[in-house]
């Protein structure tokens, strides 16, 4: 039996031993032990005498979903406002969570504050703001990741039809060629790059891969994203690589495009080399461990939502539709104060903050070989913030302590997954409210909800 949920004695001989019992008379002693049976039978006999919905059968095997009531906070950006459309849907009280304050919004710099101080049970957080506050506040952890922020790109103007590193790896090409052509093709150009020293890294070794140095361009020019924006819209630059992922998106609608970028980088380099990682970071959700400790169950079935959301929001970005995004672009709009657009947000969470699915997220908690493994991105993050005085330097600080929690829950909804994978043939045969159940296991399945998916499945197939 799952752990998940509390055995009970079988809903067949529950209802044998109550038909025995109704049909003895009171001079007749009703037998010691009941007769055999068969599941089938019992719950044919029951339901012609007093039929049960699978509501009473789940709630008799212990396998009804319990209401719950969280407080949920989300900071005013794009990828975190992703919630709105499951708030919008009622997708979290199909869970049986209710949110006190739906579509509620946070400052970003509060996030572990606010966690701290039990005033948010989750709240949307990101993975270097994660690092930083580890060690000051280790009851807080992020607990999900939903996207990456790989926003670092080089983008040439609309109409150039220049190469590109996805293009040319794509038609064969090894990375270190792609790069060298690609960056080839802005020698003797003006190039603008943000200020932002922690990028640098990301620059030089592009710049390295390239087979250049600054002296090959016509100009390299630091500036801000506003100024930037005015540089490349106003023809005196070549190439751009802004900061932002809202000055991405406005350049990307304007026709800009990405001829490299930060990803490309990442498969270019060895795991973990942080000249790739440093410019990395995870958007997904954040709370207590000891919350988790006390209820695992509604976390699971929080992350369950995000899941069911990322479908959601990929499936917009590759349809062309607006079923998600509609629902979050009032939010968003609201929170942060910026016009962007449904076409603004497709580029964000296509391009800029690429939502991952349940099973692409394998990348990040599976093998620890792969470069975007959690431990691969944040290791050298951490060492950086060493290195800075953010973090202390004498000792050593595993990528666990912050997301440790995120790998376990993945891998047990993992685990969940591949036990109601190993019962669903056992369903087909099923009648009644046992069905009924199953069809309800089904449902939650296909909404990434595991945990219920499992424990109903369970208690249909071995009648409780």
């Amino acid at each position: 039996m799952s752990r998940w949920f509390k055995k009970w004695p079988t809903l067949a001989v529950l209802l044998v031993l109550a038909l025995v019992a109704a049909g003895c008379g009171e001079d007749e002693p009703a037998p010691t032990t009941a007769p055999p049976t068969t599941q089938a039978q019992a719950t044919t006999a029951a339901t012609e005498a007093a039929p049960m919905t699978a509501g009473e059968v789940m709630a008799m095997c212990d396998v009804a979903i319990p209401e719950v009531s969280v407080n949920f906070g989300m900071a005013p950006f794009g990828d975190h406002t992703i919630y709105s459309h499951a708030m919008a849907e009622g997708w979290f009280e199909e869970v049986g969570i209710n949110i006190n304050e739906k579509f509620a919004t946070i400052p970003y710099e509060q996030i572990v504050a606010l966690l701290v101080n039990e005033d948010y049970d989750f709240t949307t957080q990101y993975g270097p703001n994660q690092l930083q506050s580890m060690l000051r506040a280790p009851d807080v952890q992020q607990i999900t990741f939903s996207d990456a922020y790989v926003g670092l790109y080089f983008l040439a103007p609309p109409d150039s039809g220049l190469d590109t590193v996805p293009d040319l790896v794509a038609s064969g090409m090894s990375y270190e060629d792609a790069f060298k052509q690609v960056v080839s093709q802005m020698v003797g150009k003006r190039v603008a790059i943000d200020d932002t020293g922690s990028h640098r890294s990301f620059v030089d070794a592009v710049f390295e891969a390239g087979g250049v140095t600054p002296d090959d361009f016509a100009e390299l020019i630091t500036v801000d994203d506003a100024r930037m924006l005015l540089l490349g819209r106003g023809g005196q630059a070549d190439f751009v690589k802004p900061l932002g992922g809202a000055q991405n998106a406005e350049l990307m609608q304007d026709g800009w495009y990405p001829i490299l970028g930060a990803t490309d980088l990442i498969a270019l380099l060895p795991p973990g080399d942080p000249r790739g990682a440093t410019g990395i970071g995870h958007t997904g959700l954040g709370a207590r461990a000891s919350h988790y400790a006390e209820d695992p169950d509604t976390f699971l079935r929080v992350v369950s939502v995000m899941y069911r959301v990322i479908d959601a929001v990929k499936r917009d970005v590759a349809e062309g539709t607006d079923d998600a995004l509609s629902n979050i672009l009032p939010v968003l709009e609201s929170a942060a104060a910026v016009e962007i657009g449904t076409e603004g947000l497709r580029i964000i969470y296509g391009q800029i903050d690429p939502m991952k699915s349940f099973e692409e997220q394998t990348e990040y908690w599976g093998d620890e070989s792969n470069p975007f493994h959690y431990k691969n991105v944040y290791r050298p993050q951490i060492e950086a913030a060493q290195e800075g005085g953010i973090l202390p330097d004498d000792q050593e600080i595993d990528p666990s302590l912050g997301f440790g929690l995120a790998e376990e829950i993945y891998n047990t909804l993992v685990d969940l997954r591949a036990q109601y994978d190993s019962m669903v043939s056992q369903a087909g045969g099923l009648e009644g409210p046992y069905a009924e159940m199953a069809t309800i296991a089904a449902t939650h399945y296909e909404n990434r909800n595991y945990l219920d998916a499992a424990r109903i499945l369970e208690a249909a197939v071995e009648g409780c």
